[in-house]
């Protein structure tokens, strides 16, 4: 019987050996059944042990919960998907561009709307922004808003699935999460995420940064967008009910996985969720102290999941390994040794013009450095010329001319690669 492989439970091992996750969480179904894997600890001071019903927060999963909510309330013709938004809030909020254009349900939901990411510049750090802006805040920033481009550009927005969240729950007295409980939980039996809402003994892990524990990841107004807690087994149950096409809001599961938004030169995009190739949803998610990965496969009948309480390190690598049956490559931490003479060749400065980024890689007293302007981090050897770094999980494989001279340098890192080239090789 297949199962989670061997090679993935042990690259797990490591990577919590080294402090990449303080626990981790995964969940396999093929055609042999499903698979659980759990590993580390969902609080480091407490000690207690992840398992699959540890709540962790869901990140950018939680709009694929709220795109299938959308899909419920355009089922049972509480609204339509082309409405437009301002029609669920004051008259101070038009939405509309120069064209008479107006944003609907349907652009929020597919990343089209044209709504930036979040409603103010700079670098996201912590939540405190995200409690900072209310409902009051938003109804400003939306007043003031003039849309450009509507339905014909994807933007990813976090702001456009709040807009959205806001919209489904501005005459549901108990709020958003109260109405998701209502319409898509309980009928989708997702027990591990109805206890997050009514407050009961969920197994909830502490999320953990660069900076230690995060004591609250609070969302406020962006929870559609960002701040459900979800454990792998009922993201499991839910990518089942997916696949089978079985459920008591089977018409609306259809509805919210239907490709709705063709992206050129990328995937496709439907209610919450992005089309990687025909067939294939996924989504994932990364807040300040936990990342996320769920994929389906309907053409194979596979589902993918994994979750964790580190914002820091990717787990992508190991979803899309497991995705494809077990076929790719992950970034592997075994470590192997390797002389001093034979590091040397590694050792040397290396570019990449296009996005000004440089790589500097030395060696002393036998182990080799690489520093990258912002932080010096000891490499360590996996094989066939490649590396790793521990605590923030990078690979780096150089790369050989037909001479076996070391001409560049791929650093893979959060599912990205960057090609440097070295100089005077």
């Amino acid at each position: 019987m297949a199962q989670i492989p061997q090679e993935i439970e042990e690259e797990i091992k490591r990577r919590v050996k080294f402090g990449m996750y303080p626990g981790i969480s995964v969940a396999l179904h093929d055609a042999f059944g499903d698979h659980f894997f759990n590993y580390g600890f969902r609080d480091t001071i407490l000690r207690n042990v992840t398992t699959r019903h540890t709540l962790y927060q869901a990140g950018g999963i939680s709009q694929v919960m709220t795109g299938l909510l959308l899909a419920v309330m355009a089922q049972e013709e509480e609204l339509v998907l082309q409405e437009p938004v301002h029609s669920f809030y004051p008259d101070s909020i038009e939405l509309i561009n120069a064209k008479g254009e107006s944003i609907t349900l349907k652009h929020l939901a597919t990343h089209t709307s044209g709504l930036p990411r979040y409603p103010w510049r700079g670098e996201v750090t912590g939540d405190s922004l995200f409690l900072n802006f209310g409902k009051k805040e938003l109804l400003s920033f939306l007043a003031s808003y003039k849309p450009l481009s509507i339905g014909k550009n994807f933007r990813y927005s976090e702001l456009g699935f709040a807009v959205l969240g806001e919209a489904l729950s501005q005459e549901y007295e108990k709020g958003f999460k109260n109405l998701l409980k209502d319409k898509v939980l309980v009928p989708l039996e997702l027990q591990d995420m109805v206890a997050s809402i009514d407050g009961g003994k969920a197994q909830r892990a502490t999320g953990y940064s660069e900076h230690g524990a995060v004591k609250k990841n609070l969302y406020g107004i962006f929870t559609p967008a960002l701040g459900l807690s979800a454990s792998v087994n009922d993201l499991l149950q839910m990518g089942k009910t997916i696949l089978r096409d079985s459920s008591k809001i089977t018409k609306a599961v259809s509805l919210s996985i239907a490709p709705a938004v063709g992206i050129p030169g990328r995937q496709d995009a439907a209610l919450g969720w992005l089309i990687s190739e025909p067939g294939v949803l996924y989504q994932s998610g990364v807040t300040e102290g936990f990342r996320s990965f769920l994929a389906i496969d309907r053409k194979h009948a596979r589902v993918v999941v994994i979750m964790c309480n580190s914002g820091r390190n990717d787990l992508s690598d190991l979803g899309l390994y497991l995705l494809k049956e077990n076929q790719g490559t992950f970034i592997s931490t075994k470590t192997e040794t390797r002389g001093t003479k034979e590091l040397e060749k590694f050792t040397g400065t290396y570019v990449n013009d296009g996005y000004q980024l440089e790589y500097s890689v030395t060696l002393e007293e036998g182990q080799l450095y690489a520093d990258d302007l912002q932080e010096r981090r000891a490499l360590f050897y996996s094989g066939n010329d490649e590396f790793f770094t521990k605590k923030i999980l990078q690979s780096l494989r150089f790369e050989s001319d037909e001479n076996g001279n070391i001409v560049g340098l791929i650093v893979r890192k959060d599912g990205n690669e960057w090609l440097y080239i070295k100089k005077d090789p």
